[in-house]
């Protein structure tokens, strides 16, 4: 009491978190999986690395792509159906400077055409 305002600048820094999704053979970054040439009913799984680049935990969330032509589907025909493309795990946290594998799972399946 009796002291005059002082005042106290603070300053800070947001840093966005940083991960890379990297190749396992080549720790190198990629934008892209590549699950190569397959049959309708083949499955093939291809294991990725999520590198947390930041001092904290990240949590992360894998989502399946938009299907545009599903989303334009007025009858429900494709109601129910799996997505031929899965991930495990599809949620989880990765430790500060950490990898952390990721599992992509591909099984394209011929599509029922309308017969008449």
């Amino acid at each position: 009491e009796g002291q005059p305002p002082r005042r106290l600048e603070v300053i800070a820094e947001v840093v966005e978190p940083r991960i890379s999704v990297l190749d396992p053979l080549t720790l190198e970054p990629i934008s892209r999986v590549q699950f190569g040439k397959l049959f309708f009913g083949q499955q093939k799984q291809v294991t990725v690395l999520l590198k947390n680049y930041c001092q904290h935990k990240v949590n992360f969330n894998v989502r399946p792509p938009e299907d545009p032509a599903a989303a334009q589907n007025d009858d429900d025909s494709q109601a129910g159906t799996a997505t031929p493309l899965d991930c495990k795990p599809t949620e989880g946290r990765v430790d500060a400077g950490a990898t952390y594998p990721l599992t992509f799972s591909f099984n394209p399946a011929m599509r029922e055409t309308a017969r008449g």
